[in-house]
C-alpha cells in the first residue's frame, strides 16, 4: 500500500532529518514525561487507563442511580451534608425537641436505603 502512495504521488513533499534531542519548550522536562514523575508516597505521576475508565463507569453509574431516587430523598441527603445535627433536618420538617432528632434519623435512614437500592439498579442496568 505505501509502495502505491508512492507511485500515485507526482511530487514527493521534502523531508527534514534532524539530530535526535528533546523541545526547545518546557524548560522543566519533567512535565514531557508525567509517567515518570514520583508523588509524595511514590506512586507514579501517569494515571493507568483502567482507572480512568473505572471512574468514568462509576461517575455514569452514580448519576442514573441518583436520576432514579426519589426528589424528596435526594433533598434529604444534600441538607444531610450541611445539617450539623439529626434534629435540623427532622425540624425543617416541622419536628420539634426529641421528635426532631427520630424524625431526622428516620428520614436519612430512608435516603439512604433509597439510594442504595437506586445504585443496585443502576449497576445492574449497566451490566445490561
Amino acid at each position: 500500500m505505501l509502495a502505491e502512495a508512492y507511485a500515485n504521488t507526482p511530487i514527493m513533499p521534502e523531508t527534514k532529518h534532524y539530530t535526535d534531542g528533546l523541545p526547545h519548550e518546557p524548560c522543566n522536562l519533567r512535565q514531557l514525561f508525567i509517567g515518570g514523575r514520583k508523588g509524595k508516597k511514590g506512586e507514579s505521576g501517569s494515571r493507568a487507563w483502567q482507572n480512568i475508565y473505572t471512574e468514568k463507569e462509576n461517575r455514569e453509574t452514580f448519576s442514573r442511580g441518583l436520576d432514579a431516587m426519589q426528589d424528596t430523598h435526594v433533598r434529604v441527603l444534600t441538607e444531610a451534608m450541611t445539617a450539623k445535627r439529626l434534629s435540623e433536618l427532622g425540624e425543617t420538617r416541622g419536628y420539634r425537641g426529641r421528635h426532631a432528632i427520630d424524625a431526622g434519623r428516620r428520614l436519612l435512614r430512608a435516603a439512604n436505603d433509597n439510594f442504595e437500592m437506586a445504585m443496585e439498579l443502576a449497576r445492574y442496568a449497566a451490566e445490561e
